[in-house]
């Protein structure tokens, strides 16, 4: 038995013509006959006597009707309260919409953070955007996202952009320098900036990101490292042309590239440290990020980012 045998069944009960049953079910009239004779097989009973044009219900039918009647309303109430119960459930849920570069992997002291807010804050969701360098800070400032990920670097971008911001460092590595894994310096110990001289290094454009540009083209002109004539796009087409062995570049520790049996990552002191921040608008009230700050302050892990603003 099916709701569909139920309903033409209990509409025939009513009307006590099958005619009349389909147009108010708005079906055709042998689909409604179907569906009761079906029935009637299914369960064994005759619920209708036919004879003359007329049709009235059995015994067996009026009892079936009767008790089907109540199972429809308890039934139709049951939804009502299940629908009702999921939208009071949505209402209550909030999203954290987070802007990140892309190609960024989040590890350490940002995961163990998501993960305590998660346990903290179950009718909280945190959706991660990734978004090109060029277009992620325009992201956060024309709010696409509630808060971002970026590196300390851009602040004082943001800041003319919009002074209304307050941020958190939460991780702080290395730069490395990514070479194919099989170029002859991927082995060398204590790998030096000058061992790179007439290697050529990729750039990223500096519409892309001007700041990382502009670090990229100083590390060439004062280790004499030739920069490749086809300056990449992104950072997503300069990772595509580091794994293709074109050439060599700098990156920050935590891209997914790292993880590239193609690549090695290696950690050099000369390169400046990097740190990533969590920023957000002072006037965005969504209530994730006062909870997602306080996770970040509270989390146990200290291997990678300073738990204490940096803002003024």
């Amino acid at each position: 038995m099916n709701t569909s045998q139920i309903e033409c069944f209990l509409a025939a009960s009513e009307h006590l013509s099958f005619t009349k049953a389909a147009e108010s079910l708005h079906l055709a009239q042998p689909t409604l006959s179907r569906q009761i004779i079906t029935l009637e097989r299914e369960i064994g009973v005759r619920l209708f006597a036919r004879k003359n044009n007329t049709v009235r219900l059995t015994a067996a039918g009026a009892i079936l009707a009767a008790g089907l009647s109540v199972l429809r309303g308890d039934l139709s109430n049951l939804i009502k309260r299940a629908q009702r119960a999921d939208r009071e459930e949505r209402d209550r849920q909030v999203t954290l919409n987070i802007g990140t570069a892309m190609g960024q992997r989040f590890t350490g002291p940002i995961t163990d953070s998501f993960l305590a807010f998660s346990r903290e804050q179950p009718n909280i969701q945190i959706q991660i955007t990734y978004f090109n360098l060029s277009r992620l800070i325009p992201a956060f400032v024309e709010d696409e996202v509630d808060a971002c990920i970026v590196s300390l670097d851009d602040i004082g971008h943001i800041k003319n952009m919009n002074a209304d911001l307050d941020y958190l460092v939460v991780r702080e590595g290395r730069g490395c320098v990514v070479l194919p894994a099989d170029h002859p310096l991927a082995s060398k110990t204590d790998l030096k900036l000058a061992d790179l001289t007439g290697e050529t290094f990729l750039i990223v454009d500096s519409h892309e990101s001007g700041m990382i540009a502009r670090k990229q083209l100083e590390l060439c002109e004062a280790f004499g490292m030739i920069p490749s004539k086809q300056v990449t796009s992104n950072i997503g087409t300069l990772a595509m042309w580091l794994e293709t062995g074109v050439g060599i570049s700098t990156m920050n520790p935590w891209h997914m590239l790292k993880n590239s049996p193609n690549l090695k990552f290696i950690e050099i002191d000369e390169l400046e440290p990097v740190r990533e921040v969590f920023a957000w608008k002072k006037s965005n009230v969504n209530p994730g990020i006062p909870a997602l700050v306080k996770a970040f302050h509270s989390c146990p892990s200290k291997t990678e980012a300073p738990k204490a603003p940096v803002n003024s």
